[in-house]
């Protein structure tokens, strides 16, 4: 029997998919519910098209200040870009901002999946086993989960464009 090796690198298309999956992320199932409350007639559409053009640009701006530095974490980024003891705060904020980011999603999604999928079970529940998946996904290979997103971005793709 053959041994089955993998590569040990995501492909420039993996990589593509998750930026893309992490801009779209949870919030699509939210935001027409929350811009439909929040605007009157077509000022949503206004709405959409700015978050979309803010998000791109940022997207862009962040590729390519990680293209330039090929293979090194985000603290050894931003000490080159920035003094060390800057670098460090800096690197401390973007870890609480996901880390609430995480719990938001989280929320979000188990409001979502309560509402459409198991509308008896306790939100608490539903949450939980979010946070059970979100805990395998932490021990795993990182690899392994970037390319489980990549099978599932097309379904996310027809979802987000019906």
């Amino acid at each position: 029997m053959k041994k089955v090796h993998h590569k040990s690198q995501i492909s420039d298309g993996e990589f593509m998919i998750s930026v893309a999956s992490i801009v779209i992320g949870v919030g699509v199932f939210q935001m027409p519910r929350l811009i439909a409350e929040n605007t009157i007639a077509i000022d949503g559409v206004f709405v959409i098209i700015l978050y979309g053009i803010i998000v791109l640009v940022s997207a862009w701006m962040m590729g390519k200040i990680i293209h330039q530095y090929p293979r090194q974490p985000f603290f050894e980024i931003s000490s080159t870009l920035i003094k060390r003891p800057f670098a460090r705060i800096l690197t401390i904020m973007f870890g609480v901002h996901f880390a609430l980011l995480a719990g938001y999603e989280i929320r979000i999604i188990s409001i979502v999946t309560q509402q459409y999928l198991l509308p008896e079970a306790p939100l608490e529940i539903v949450a939980l086993l979010f946070l059970f998946v979100i805990q395998y996904a932490l021990f795993s290979s990182s690899i392994t989960i970037i390319r489980l997103n990549a099978l599932f971005f097309p379904i996310v793709m027809i979802i987000t464009i019906l």
